[in-house]
Protein backbone atom coordinates (compact mmCIF):
# COMPACT_ATOMS: atom_id res chain seq x y z
CA UNK A 1 0.00 0.00 0.00
CA UNK A 2 2.87 2.42 0.78
CA UNK A 3 4.61 1.67 -2.49
CA UNK A 4 1.85 2.55 -4.16
CA UNK A 5 0.97 6.08 -2.19
CA UNK A 6 4.87 6.57 -2.79
CA UNK A 7 4.40 5.84 -6.67
CA UNK A 8 1.20 8.53 -6.28
CA UNK A 9 2.53 11.43 -4.98
CA UNK A 10 6.09 10.99 -7.00
CA UNK A 11 3.98 11.37 -9.94
CA UNK A 12 1.65 14.01 -8.74
CA UNK A 13 5.20 15.76 -7.62
CA UNK A 14 6.44 15.23 -11.06
CA UNK A 15 3.62 16.62 -12.82
CA UNK A 16 3.65 20.10 -10.95
CA UNK A 17 7.52 20.39 -10.47
CA UNK A 18 7.53 20.19 -14.57
CA UNK A 19 6.25 23.30 -14.09
CA UNK A 20 8.09 27.07 -12.83
CA UNK A 21 5.89 29.48 -13.43
CA UNK A 22 4.37 31.62 -10.53
CA UNK A 23 0.88 30.38 -10.89
CA UNK A 24 1.80 26.90 -9.51
CA UNK A 25 4.75 27.36 -7.50
CA UNK A 26 2.81 27.06 -4.24
CA UNK A 27 0.98 23.59 -6.08
CA UNK A 28 4.55 22.57 -6.62
CA UNK A 29 5.68 23.46 -2.75
CA UNK A 30 2.50 21.69 -1.67
CA UNK A 31 3.22 18.56 -3.97
CA UNK A 32 6.69 18.08 -2.76
CA UNK A 33 6.50 19.11 0.85
CA UNK A 34 3.59 16.14 0.71
CA UNK A 35 5.95 13.46 -0.92
CA UNK A 36 8.65 14.22 1.61
CA UNK A 37 5.63 14.00 4.40
CA UNK A 38 5.13 10.45 2.68
CA UNK A 39 9.01 9.51 2.60
CA UNK A 40 9.25 10.02 6.23
CA UNK A 41 6.53 7.85 7.09
CA UNK A 42 7.91 4.72 5.22
CA UNK A 43 9.28 2.56 7.91
CA UNK A 44 12.81 1.17 7.49
CA UNK A 45 11.24 -2.51 7.96
CA UNK A 46 9.29 -2.33 5.20
CA UNK A 47 11.72 0.06 3.14
CA UNK A 48 12.92 -2.87 1.29
CA UNK A 49 9.81 -3.51 -0.92
CA UNK A 50 10.67 -0.59 -2.54
CA UNK A 51 14.38 0.58 -1.97
CA UNK A 52 17.77 -1.85 -2.14
CA UNK A 53 18.24 -1.21 1.28
CA UNK A 54 18.07 1.19 4.70
CA UNK A 55 21.07 3.26 3.22
CA UNK A 56 18.85 3.83 0.64
CA UNK A 57 15.96 4.87 2.08
CA UNK A 58 18.01 7.03 4.50
CA UNK A 59 20.22 8.54 1.55
CA UNK A 60 16.73 9.52 -0.30
CA UNK A 61 15.51 11.08 2.97
CA UNK A 62 18.37 13.44 3.59
CA UNK A 63 18.05 14.18 -0.20
CA UNK A 64 14.95 15.43 -0.38
CA UNK A 65 15.05 17.13 2.84
CA UNK A 66 17.95 18.95 1.33
CA UNK A 67 16.43 19.92 -1.85
CA UNK A 68 13.20 21.14 -0.48
CA UNK A 69 15.31 23.57 1.85
CA UNK A 70 17.51 24.87 -1.05
CA UNK A 71 14.67 25.70 -2.83
CA UNK A 72 11.92 26.73 -0.68
CA UNK A 73 13.58 27.97 2.51
CA UNK A 74 12.40 29.94 5.00
CA UNK A 75 9.13 30.09 3.58
CA UNK A 76 5.90 27.33 3.43
CA UNK A 77 6.60 24.22 5.38
CA UNK A 78 9.98 24.95 6.25
CA UNK A 79 9.82 25.09 9.82
CA UNK A 80 8.38 21.40 9.58
CA UNK A 81 10.99 20.34 7.31
CA UNK A 82 13.52 21.62 8.92
CA UNK A 83 12.09 20.23 12.52
CA UNK A 84 12.02 17.04 10.74
CA UNK A 85 15.14 17.15 9.41
CA UNK A 86 16.64 17.40 13.24
CA UNK A 87 14.76 14.30 13.70
CA UNK A 88 16.44 12.50 10.85
CA UNK A 89 19.81 13.50 12.22
CA UNK A 90 18.85 12.25 15.08
CA UNK A 91 17.28 8.54 14.01
CA UNK A 92 20.99 8.18 11.94
CA UNK A 93 23.29 9.08 15.54
CA UNK A 94 24.14 12.20 13.86
CA UNK A 95 24.26 14.21 16.84
CA UNK A 96 26.09 17.01 15.80
CA UNK A 97 23.66 18.28 13.16
CA UNK A 98 20.63 17.14 15.36
CA UNK A 99 22.14 19.65 17.84
CA UNK A 100 22.66 22.37 15.40
CA UNK A 101 19.85 21.81 12.88
CA UNK A 102 17.48 22.13 16.26
CA UNK A 103 19.34 25.41 16.66
CA UNK A 104 19.12 26.77 13.58
CA UNK A 105 15.22 26.22 13.57
CA UNK A 106 14.96 28.19 16.72
CA UNK A 107 17.10 31.26 15.10
CA UNK A 108 14.83 31.42 12.23
CA UNK A 109 11.46 30.39 13.85
CA UNK A 110 11.18 31.58 17.33
CA UNK A 111 7.47 30.85 17.74
CA UNK A 112 7.44 27.52 15.78
CA UNK A 113 5.02 25.41 17.84
CA UNK A 114 7.85 23.13 17.69
CA UNK A 115 10.33 25.59 19.70
CA UNK A 116 9.62 23.87 23.18
CA UNK A 117 9.56 20.29 21.91
CA UNK A 118 13.24 21.45 19.88
CA UNK A 119 14.67 22.98 23.05
CA UNK A 120 13.45 19.65 24.81
CA UNK A 121 15.07 17.42 22.13
CA UNK A 122 18.64 19.17 22.34
CA UNK A 123 18.84 19.34 26.05
CA UNK A 124 18.07 15.26 26.04
CA UNK A 125 20.38 14.82 23.35
CA UNK A 126 23.26 17.19 25.19
CA UNK A 127 21.95 14.95 28.25
CA UNK A 128 23.14 11.33 26.49
CA UNK A 129 27.09 12.61 27.03
CA UNK A 130 28.04 11.67 30.73
CA UNK A 131 30.69 14.08 30.31
CA UNK A 132 29.70 17.41 28.15
CA UNK A 133 31.38 19.12 26.10
CA UNK A 134 32.83 22.33 26.02
CA UNK A 135 30.21 22.99 22.75
CA UNK A 136 27.59 21.33 24.91
CA UNK A 137 28.28 23.42 28.28
CA UNK A 138 27.74 26.79 25.65
CA UNK A 139 24.90 25.08 23.67
CA UNK A 140 23.42 24.70 27.49
CA UNK A 141 24.08 28.36 28.35
CA UNK A 142 22.62 29.30 24.67
CA UNK A 143 19.18 27.45 25.75
CA UNK A 144 19.43 29.07 28.80
CA UNK A 145 19.83 32.46 28.24
CA UNK A 146 17.48 32.58 25.33
CA UNK A 147 17.37 33.30 21.49
CA UNK A 148 15.48 36.20 19.84
CA UNK A 149 11.48 35.75 20.85
CA UNK A 150 10.35 37.80 17.49
CA UNK A 151 11.17 37.14 13.83
CA UNK A 152 13.80 39.30 12.23
CA UNK A 153 14.40 39.26 8.73
CA UNK A 154 15.98 36.29 6.82
CA UNK A 155 19.58 37.09 6.03
CA UNK A 156 19.76 38.38 9.74
CA UNK A 157 18.84 34.95 10.65
CA UNK A 158 21.61 33.54 9.39
CA UNK A 159 24.10 36.05 10.56
CA UNK A 160 23.15 35.33 13.75
CA UNK A 161 23.35 31.50 13.46
CA UNK A 162 26.48 31.50 11.70
CA UNK A 163 28.30 33.86 14.43
CA UNK A 164 27.06 31.35 17.03
CA UNK A 165 28.22 28.35 15.40
CA UNK A 166 31.64 30.23 15.12
CA UNK A 167 31.33 30.80 18.65
CA UNK A 168 30.57 27.31 19.89
CA UNK A 169 34.49 26.87 18.84
CA UNK A 170 34.31 23.08 17.71
CA UNK A 171 36.32 21.80 14.69
CA UNK A 172 33.57 19.14 14.13
CA UNK A 173 31.18 22.45 13.10
CA UNK A 174 33.55 23.97 10.29
CA UNK A 175 32.03 22.47 7.51
CA UNK A 176 28.79 23.44 8.50
CA UNK A 177 29.77 27.38 8.26
CA UNK A 178 31.49 27.08 5.70
CA UNK A 179 28.08 25.80 4.46
CA UNK A 180 26.02 28.19 5.76
CA UNK A 181 28.63 31.02 4.56
CA UNK A 182 28.26 29.42 1.38
CA UNK A 183 23.71 29.90 1.43
CA UNK A 184 24.31 33.42 2.97
CA UNK A 185 26.00 34.70 0.06
CA UNK A 186 23.40 33.01 -2.51
CA UNK A 187 20.73 34.33 -0.66
CA UNK A 188 22.41 37.63 -0.16
CA UNK A 189 20.92 40.85 -2.22
CA UNK A 190 22.36 44.36 -2.71
CA UNK A 191 20.75 45.86 0.67
CA UNK A 192 21.94 42.33 2.86
CA UNK A 193 25.21 43.89 2.90
CA UNK A 194 26.97 40.83 0.80
CA UNK A 195 30.73 42.69 1.22
CA UNK A 196 29.99 42.02 4.89
CA UNK A 197 29.31 38.62 4.58
CA UNK A 198 32.25 38.16 2.27
CA UNK A 199 34.37 39.89 5.22
CA UNK A 200 33.53 37.55 7.77
CA UNK A 201 33.74 34.36 5.79
CA UNK A 202 37.28 35.57 5.00
CA UNK A 203 37.85 35.84 8.65
CA UNK A 204 36.62 32.64 9.22
CA UNK A 205 38.81 30.82 6.42
CA UNK A 206 41.83 32.71 8.19
CA UNK A 207 40.85 31.22 11.61
CA UNK A 208 40.85 27.69 9.53
CA UNK A 209 44.12 28.76 8.40
CA UNK A 210 42.97 28.70 4.89
CA UNK A 211 45.05 31.45 3.87
CA UNK A 212 45.05 31.75 0.44
CA UNK A 213 40.90 31.34 0.24
CA UNK A 214 41.01 34.26 2.55
CA UNK A 215 42.96 36.25 0.95
CA UNK A 216 40.78 35.69 -2.53
CA UNK A 217 38.00 36.31 -0.14
CA UNK A 218 39.08 39.99 0.98
CA UNK A 219 40.38 40.79 -2.27
CA UNK A 220 37.07 39.87 -4.01
CA UNK A 221 35.40 42.36 -1.60
CA UNK A 222 38.08 45.25 -3.74
CA UNK A 223 36.97 44.11 -7.16
CA UNK A 224 33.21 43.70 -6.27
CA UNK A 225 32.22 46.13 -3.67
CA UNK A 226 35.22 49.38 -4.34
CA UNK A 227 33.05 51.21 -1.93
CA UNK A 228 32.59 49.04 0.75
CA UNK A 229 33.36 50.24 4.12
CA UNK A 230 34.85 46.88 5.25
CA UNK A 231 37.82 47.57 2.43
CA UNK A 232 40.28 48.86 4.47
CA UNK A 233 39.72 46.04 6.54
CA UNK A 234 39.85 43.47 4.12
CA UNK A 235 43.38 44.95 2.53
CA UNK A 236 44.76 45.40 6.04
CA UNK A 237 43.68 41.80 7.14
CA UNK A 238 45.23 40.03 3.73
CA UNK A 239 48.25 42.39 4.18
CA UNK A 240 48.51 40.87 7.65
CA UNK A 241 48.34 37.43 6.52
CA UNK A 242 51.26 37.82 4.03
CA UNK A 243 53.64 39.10 6.97
CA UNK A 244 52.47 36.97 9.52
CA UNK A 245 51.20 33.72 8.10
CA UNK A 246 52.93 33.86 4.94
CA UNK A 247 56.26 35.65 5.30
CA UNK A 248 56.14 37.50 2.45
CA UNK A 249 57.29 40.22 3.31
CA UNK A 250 57.36 42.49 0.37
CA UNK A 251 54.13 42.10 -1.05
CA UNK A 252 52.62 42.16 2.62
CA UNK A 253 54.39 45.94 2.26
CA UNK A 254 52.58 46.44 -1.05
CA UNK A 255 49.61 45.56 0.83
CA UNK A 256 49.70 47.75 3.58
CA UNK A 257 51.08 50.63 1.30
CA UNK A 258 47.71 50.13 -0.75
CA UNK A 259 45.81 50.91 3.10
CA UNK A 260 48.13 54.15 3.42
CA UNK A 261 47.22 55.22 -0.50
CA UNK A 262 43.39 54.71 -0.19
CA UNK A 263 42.07 55.47 3.03
CA UNK A 264 45.08 58.20 3.87
CA UNK A 265 42.49 59.15 6.91
CA UNK A 266 41.60 55.52 8.48
CA UNK A 267 43.43 54.94 11.75
CA UNK A 268 44.48 51.80 9.85
CA UNK A 269 46.67 53.66 7.76
CA UNK A 270 49.00 54.61 10.80
CA UNK A 271 48.73 51.57 11.43
CA UNK A 272 49.77 50.28 7.87
CA UNK A 273 52.80 52.74 8.42
CA UNK A 274 53.78 51.24 11.93
CA UNK A 275 53.92 47.41 10.30
CA UNK A 276 55.63 48.86 7.08
CA UNK A 277 58.47 50.72 9.56
CA UNK A 278 58.52 47.23 11.76
CA UNK A 279 59.03 44.76 8.35
CA UNK A 280 61.32 46.94 7.29
CA UNK A 281 63.59 47.05 10.98
CA UNK A 282 63.23 43.38 11.94
CA UNK A 283 62.31 41.09 8.52
CA UNK A 284 64.27 42.71 5.77
CA UNK A 285 67.37 44.42 8.11
CA UNK A 286 67.10 47.51 6.38
CA UNK A 287 67.42 50.11 9.54
CA UNK A 288 67.77 53.39 7.20
CA UNK A 289 64.09 52.50 5.61
CA UNK A 290 62.82 51.46 9.12
CA UNK A 291 64.27 55.03 10.11
CA UNK A 292 62.68 57.09 7.77
CA UNK A 293 58.77 55.42 8.23
CA UNK A 294 59.19 55.92 11.94
CA UNK A 295 59.93 59.64 10.95
CA UNK A 296 56.97 59.53 8.73
CA UNK A 297 54.50 58.23 11.86
CA UNK A 298 56.14 60.87 13.78
CA UNK A 299 55.89 63.79 11.68
CA UNK A 300 52.48 62.75 9.95
CA UNK A 301 50.38 61.88 12.24
CA UNK A 302 49.45 63.24 15.63
CA UNK A 303 49.29 59.92 17.97
CA UNK A 304 50.94 60.71 20.57
CA UNK A 305 51.16 57.10 21.42
CA UNK A 306 52.59 56.11 18.10
CA UNK A 307 55.26 58.25 18.64
CA UNK A 308 56.32 57.72 21.43
CA UNK A 309 56.64 53.99 20.18
CA UNK A 310 57.87 55.33 16.73
CA UNK A 311 60.96 57.41 19.29
CA UNK A 312 62.19 54.31 21.22
CA UNK A 313 62.44 52.45 17.63
CA UNK A 314 64.11 54.79 16.54
CA UNK A 315 66.76 55.25 19.40
CA UNK A 316 66.87 51.63 19.43
CA UNK A 317 68.13 51.35 15.72
CA UNK A 318 70.53 53.91 16.31
CA UNK A 319 71.83 51.89 19.07
CA UNK A 320 72.01 48.76 17.63
CA UNK A 321 72.90 49.02 14.07
CA UNK A 322 73.44 52.45 12.85
CA UNK A 323 75.19 54.49 15.24
CA UNK A 324 76.11 56.83 16.10
CA UNK A 325 75.04 56.54 19.77
CA UNK A 326 74.50 60.11 20.46
CA UNK A 327 71.59 60.22 17.69
CA UNK A 328 70.01 57.45 20.05
CA UNK A 329 70.57 59.75 23.64
CA UNK A 330 69.03 62.20 21.37
CA UNK A 331 65.50 60.52 20.33
CA UNK A 332 65.36 59.14 24.08
CA UNK A 333 66.17 62.79 25.45
CA UNK A 334 62.99 64.04 23.41
CA UNK A 335 60.75 61.12 25.42
CA UNK A 336 62.06 62.34 28.36
CA UNK A 337 61.30 66.08 28.01
CA UNK A 338 58.06 65.30 26.47
CA UNK A 339 56.67 62.62 28.64
CA UNK A 340 58.30 64.02 31.30
CA UNK A 341 54.97 63.55 33.95
CA UNK A 342 55.17 59.97 32.58
CA UNK A 343 57.11 57.93 35.43
CA UNK A 344 57.21 54.58 33.42
CA UNK A 345 58.05 56.05 29.99
CA UNK A 346 60.17 59.01 31.03
CA UNK A 347 62.25 56.55 33.43
CA UNK A 348 62.63 53.95 31.06
CA UNK A 349 64.25 56.84 28.45
CA UNK A 350 66.58 58.09 31.17
CA UNK A 351 67.78 54.49 32.20
CA UNK A 352 68.25 53.62 28.49
CA UNK A 353 70.50 56.84 27.94
CA UNK A 354 72.39 55.79 31.34
CA UNK A 355 73.23 52.23 29.52
CA UNK A 356 74.33 54.24 26.97
CA UNK A 357 76.81 56.19 27.95
CA UNK A 358 78.24 52.51 29.98
CA UNK A 359 78.36 51.60 26.29
CA UNK A 360 80.27 54.54 25.83
CA UNK A 361 82.92 53.45 28.40
CA UNK A 362 81.33 57.22 30.33
CA UNK A 363 81.29 55.81 33.47
CA UNK A 364 81.06 58.93 35.63
CA UNK A 365 78.53 60.24 33.03
CA UNK A 366 76.45 57.10 33.31
CA UNK A 367 76.25 56.80 37.23
CA UNK A 368 75.09 60.74 36.77
CA UNK A 369 72.18 59.72 34.82
CA UNK A 370 71.09 57.39 36.89
CA UNK A 371 71.14 59.38 40.03
CA UNK A 372 68.99 61.68 38.47
CA UNK A 373 66.80 58.95 37.43
CA UNK A 374 66.34 57.90 40.99
CA UNK A 375 66.66 62.03 41.74
CA UNK A 376 63.56 62.85 39.59
CA UNK A 377 61.74 59.87 39.68
CA UNK A 378 61.87 57.84 43.13
CA UNK A 379 58.80 56.14 42.72
CA UNK A 380 60.17 54.76 39.16
CA UNK A 381 60.31 50.41 40.00
CA UNK A 382 64.22 49.54 38.59
CA UNK A 383 65.89 52.24 40.67
CA UNK A 384 66.70 49.66 43.21
CA UNK A 385 68.43 47.68 40.46
CA UNK A 386 69.97 50.99 38.84
CA UNK A 387 71.24 52.50 41.78
CA UNK A 388 73.22 49.08 42.75
CA UNK A 389 74.40 48.46 39.00
CA UNK A 390 76.13 51.85 39.58
CA UNK A 391 77.82 50.97 42.94
CA UNK A 392 78.91 47.65 40.88
CA UNK A 393 80.39 50.34 38.01
CA UNK A 394 82.03 52.64 40.87
CA UNK A 395 83.44 49.94 42.97
CA UNK A 396 84.41 47.42 40.08
CA UNK A 397 85.41 49.80 37.41
CA UNK A 398 86.41 52.85 38.96
CA UNK A 399 87.54 51.90 42.03
CA UNK A 400 85.92 55.25 43.31
CA UNK A 401 84.83 53.12 46.89
CA UNK A 402 83.36 56.55 48.76
CA UNK A 403 81.16 56.56 45.44
CA UNK A 404 79.94 52.75 45.15
CA UNK A 405 79.60 53.09 49.24
CA UNK A 406 77.18 55.98 48.01
CA UNK A 407 75.11 54.31 46.01
CA UNK A 408 74.49 51.66 48.24
CA UNK A 409 73.54 53.52 50.79
CA UNK A 410 71.02 55.47 48.93
CA UNK A 411 69.30 51.82 48.11
CA UNK A 412 69.61 51.21 52.43
CA UNK A 413 67.90 54.71 52.91
CA UNK A 414 64.95 54.82 50.01
CA UNK A 415 64.36 51.29 49.48
CA UNK A 416 64.73 49.29 51.99
CA UNK A 417 62.08 47.03 51.18
CA UNK A 418 63.68 46.18 47.67
CA UNK A 419 65.77 42.79 47.08
CA UNK A 420 69.07 45.02 46.65
CA UNK A 421 68.24 46.04 50.43
CA UNK A 422 70.43 43.28 52.03
CA UNK A 423 72.77 42.82 49.33
CA UNK A 424 73.99 46.76 49.64
CA UNK A 425 74.28 46.48 53.43
CA UNK A 426 76.88 43.56 52.79
CA UNK A 427 78.48 46.00 50.24
CA UNK A 428 78.88 48.24 52.75
CA UNK A 429 80.26 46.38 55.47
CA UNK A 430 82.91 45.25 52.75
CA UNK A 431 83.38 48.71 51.42
CA UNK A 432 84.23 50.22 55.17
CA UNK A 433 86.47 47.27 55.75
CA UNK A 434 88.14 47.97 52.68
CA UNK A 435 88.95 52.00 53.36
CA UNK A 436 90.03 50.57 56.84
CA UNK A 437 93.33 48.93 55.64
Amino acid sequence: MKKIILIMVIFLFGNVFGSVDNEKYEQEEVAYFNYILTLLSIEEESSTFIFSGDDELKNIKERELRLYLDRYFPKYNSSQILFHFGKYYEEVDDELRAKLTYLKHLFYFPNSKYSAKIKKNIRDLIAKNRRKSEMDIKLMKILDRGLPNTKIEVIESQRLYIMTLINLGNDDVDPIIEEAFFKLQVMAKPDDRPDEIIFWYAIFNSNMRKFKIAIEEYDKIGLIYPNSKYLARAIYKSAYIKEIEMKEYKRAIDRYNNVIEKFPNDSLALKSLQKIALIYYEKLDQSNIALEKYREIIENYSDKKAELDARFKRGEIYRKVSRPLDFAIEEYQIIVDEWSDNTEVAGNAMEIIGDIKVEMSELHLAIKQFVALADKYPKYKKNPEILYRSGGIAYDDLEEYKLAKKMYMRIVKDYPRSDYYSKSKKMIVKINKKMEK
